[in-house]
């Protein structure tokens, strides 16, 4: 699993975006992990979120703040298959940052 976090191509990319960045992982299993970051899709960047099964990873639904031209996930904490909560920020044309958080039961 370390293989994949660490730049292997056997993690999916947004279909917008062939760059993106995981920052933060967490595992409940050596089968059940999510990694949270961002995918850049010119001009702007957007919150992402992959989960590890065991054998593949697959993107997840994460907020996009529909105002902001900047959004990123930066850590993850799972306590359970299901829960996970990830923090990061989201920024506005003004440029206002503003913390950014996703739960998951």
């Amino acid at each position: 699993m370390e293989r994949h976090l660490l730049g292997d191509p056997g993690h999916p990319n947004p279909a917008s975006s062939p760059d993106n960045e995981l920052l933060g992982v967490s595992c409940t299993s050596p089968h059940r992990c999510v990694a949270v970051g961002y995918f850049i899709s010119d001009p702007a960047a957007g919150t992402l979120a992959e989960s590890w099964n065991g054998t593949s990873w697959a993107i997840q639904a994460t907020p996009q703040p529909a105002s902001d031209i900047d959004a990123s996930l930066a850590s993850v904490s799972c306590t359970s298959a299901g829960g996970c909560t990830a923090a990061g920020y989201s920024v506005n044309r003004s440029p206002d940052y503003r913390t950014l958080a996703d739960a998951r039961q």
